[in-house]
């Protein structure tokens, strides 16, 4: 009778520790696991490092600009806090002047993750930026005098700054173990341009654009790689 009580209790529990087993299985993956109401979900978990790969392509198409830039974020709960820094520059001749423009910029700012459910870690968000740089500019050429001939000039802007607002959008996905890759949409606003009045007005920000205009766009596309030290906690999507 005790055998025959045992036996049936096994049955019973067999089903549960089975399935407890299959919920655990389910609830994780290599880089996530099920978030509760026990966990601290704001501690990061890991960091992305990278290099936008759009600058040095695109510079190759036109020689006259070039950029190149790292990315740094950190994952917190469903936000992201980013850093980006980089170096640009544009030379431009015409006629007989030349004008050059090179130095560096940073933006700070936070994304938002769309599909904070995806259990490997995949992005698709929305961002802020604050951006600044510092660069420096010359203008040199000969232009017609008053009198007989041309005239030699040599112009020189050092430590022009400039800073502007972005709105972002892109994503990121894994392509395979800890390195992901993706795409950045960027609308900059310029904000403020210090330059010195006496010499010229600027003509060209690094990582900015052209500084006639009050908006522009960008794009990077960015191969990062993930440094964790430990799984994610995800809001995890019910079957």
């Amino acid at each position: 009778m005790l055998k025959s009580r045992i036996s049936l209790l096994l049955i019973l529990l067999f089903p549960l520790t089975f399935a407890a087993q299959g919920q655990v299985q389910v609830n994780q993956s290599a880089y996530a696991y099920a978030l509760d109401s026990t966990m601290n979900k704001w501690t990061p978990t890991g960091i992305r490092v990278g290099m936008d790969i759009a600058g040095p392509i695109y510079s190759l198409l036109e020689p006259s600009v070039s950029r190149y830039e790292i990315t740094t974020d950190i994952d917190l709960h469903k936000f992201f806090g980013v850093i980006e820094i980089g170096h640009g520059s544009y030379k431009t001749g015409i006629d007989s002047a030349n004008y050059t423009s090179n130095g560096f910029f940073y933006r700070v700012g936070m994304d938002a993750n769309f599909i904070a459910k995806d259990p490997n870690l995949n992005v698709f968000f929305f961002g802020l930026r604050y951006a600044s740089s510092l660069f420096n500019e010359n203008m040199s050429g000969n232009l017609p005098s008053s009198g007989w001939g041309t005239q030699t000039i040599s112009l020189e802007q050092n430590s022009s700054r400039a800073s502007w607002a972005e709105m972002n959008i892109g994503m990121r996905v894994r392509i395979w173990k800890s390195i992901f890759a993706g795409y950045t949409a960027r609308l900059k606003i310029l904000k403020h341009n210090t330059y010195s009045k006496e010499e010229f007005q600027s003509y060209y920000i690094p990582g900015f654009g052209k500084a006639d205009r009050t908006t522009n766009w960008g794009f990077s596309y960015y191969i990062q790689y993930r440094f964790e030290w430990k799984k994610k906690p995800i809001p995890w999507r019910k079957n």
